[in-house]
C-alpha cells in the first residue's frame, strides 16, 4: 500500500519513502484519436508502487511503460496544470493569499 499526501507546492508525505509510479510512453496513435482513448491508455498504465522493484516486475510485463519517481511525476503534472490551467490557477492562487 502507498500513502500520499500532497499539497499544491509539494509532496507533504509518502509512505513507503521508496515508492515510484508507473507511467505511459507517449503514443501519437493513441494521444492522436481522442480523448477517451488517451484517459483509458493513462487509467490502465499509471500504477502506485511500493517499491522501485515491484513496479520494475511489473513494467516488465507492459513495455509501454515507465517508472518514474514521485518527485518527478508530481513536477510532471505541476507544468501540465500550469499549461492547461494556468490562468485558472493564478486567480485562484490569489484569492488564497
Amino acid at each position: 500500500m502507498v500513502r500520499l499526501v500532497v499539497a499544491p507546492d509539494r509532496i507533504a508525505s509518502v509512505e513507503p519513502t521508496e515508492a515510484v509510479v508507473s507511467f505511459v510512453l507517449p503514443d501519437s496513435k493513441v494521444f492522436g484519436t481522442s480523448a477517451a482513448n488517451v484517459m483509458a491508455k493513462f487509467r490502465h498504465s499509471v500504477y502506485f508502487f511500493a517499491s522501485r522493484s515491484s513496479g520494475e516486475r511489473w513494467i516488465a510485463r507492459h513495455p509501454d511503460t515507465f517508472l518514474y519517481s514521485l518527485d518527478d511525476a508530481f513536477a510532471l503534472a505541476k507544468r501540465l496544470n500550469a499549461r492547461n490551467f494556468g490562468p485558472e490557477l493564478v486567480r485562484h492562487t490569489k484569492g488564497c493569499e
